[in-house]
């Protein structure tokens, strides 16, 4: 199942005039996963690249109903800790995902951490944002590369330096 898995990762500040843009290239590069054999697409849930990637995968779904999303939540309360919007966007996820996972019953220190690395873990394929070189982000994507993922930045200006070659 591994080998037919791409996560997500990515963060929570992008600039909206980016989320056009950004949709249309994650469904081009989705498709082309697709189309390698990968069916299973997971996500985190978030605002931002988690519910850009979501909702891409969802409209996808529409013509290739043999994909799934699958929601990876850090703990199960996790929803109580968004703002408004963002619950308003999980709970839209949660309902139209095919599976969600928690990473953890209640929340535990390092537990948001934990479920980002089980993303990564549990792929073939990493789909990220990541434009800011110091971040948890830059972190886990690091770590994905050297696990063997392979990662496609979809960020404006990509930070391919910090990434090792695959």
């Amino acid at each position: 199942m591994k080998s037919q898995t791409c996560c997500f990762i990515g963060q929570r500040d992008i600039e909206p005039s980016d989320y056009t843009p950004l949709g249309i290239r994650l469904e081009e590069e989705i498709v082309k996963l697709i189309q390698q054999g990968v069916r299973y697409f997971t996500v985190g849930g978030d605002t931002g690249f988690d519910s850009i990637a979501a909702f891409a995968v969802l409209r996808l779904k529409m013509e290739h109903p043999h994909i799934q999303l699958v929601l990876m939540r850090p703990f199960k309360a996790y929803a109580r800790v968004l703002d408004r919007p963002g619950k308003k966007i999980y709970n839209l996820i949660r309902r139209k995902a095919d599976k969600v996972v928690y990473i953890s019953k209640r929340y535990t220190p390092g537990c948001i951490f934990a479920r980002c690395q089980h993303l990564a873990e549990s792929s073939a394929f990493c789909l990220c944002y990541l434009a800011e070189p110091k971040s948890g982000i830059a972190h886990t994507i690091r770590r994905a590369r050297q696990q063997g993922l392979r990662v496609i930045n979809l960020a404006r200006t990509p930070l391919h330096i910090l990434l090792p070659p695959p």
